[in-house]
């Protein structure tokens, strides 16, 4: 008999609070074994903190642990510290809401933080009274409706450019495991 292949484990680390909630929503909905570690915030990130971190999540040798880091591209200190760690980036510009924001349409143009909070609550009434960290049952759903949308719109744009979302990195591999 052929051993059985293990499925893998999702190790993603974040930088604050709303990209842990949207990896709560992503496990509830694919029912995958995502560990979230979030005390991973701003400048602390490096590649031997993110090999710990690894290594701590690892029961035997042959474990199949895909890493990947969740982190907004707004401060270019941290950035660089993004760069020299060899794991799946996940990374959002300006912020992690424009991922949100690509499930309603598609975005072109440059903008803030700010700015794309306020586009993302008027891109569909589901988001009008959008508070991060937290998302609505009715939030949940329509997320979960528009997956497919917001992954052919990331596609579209250019990985590390404002805007754009690597998000959907992710994503896709929890949907083809």
């Amino acid at each position: 008999m052929p051993a059985r292949k293990m499925k893998p484990v999702f190790l993603v680390i974040c930088e604050g609070q709303s990209e842990a909630t949207y990896v709560d929503f992503l496990r509830q909905t694919f029912r995958s074994p995502i560990k979230v570690i979030t005390d991973v915030v701003g400048t602390s990130i490096n590649k031997s903190l993110v090999a710990r971190k690894t290594n701590a999540i690892k029961l035997t040798p042959t474990d199949n642990v895909r890493v990947f880091l969740m982190y907004d591209m707004d401060v270019e200190r941290i950035n660089r510290k993004l760069d020299e760690c060899s794991c799946v980036k996940a990374l959002s510009n300006p912020c992690f809401e424009v991922w949100y924001l690509l499930h309603s349409k598609g975005v072109v143009r440059s903008l803030d933080s700010n700015e794309c909070i306020k586009k993302l609550k008027e891109a569909q009434p589901v988001w009008a009274n959008y508070e991060k960290s937290k998302l609505t049952d009715s939030q949940k759903l329509f997320l979960k409706d528009n997956l497919e949308s917001a992954i052919a719109n990331a596609e579209q744009l250019k990985e590390g450019a404002n805007p754009s979302s690597m998000v959907y990195r992710l994503v896709k591999e929890l949907m083809s495991n």
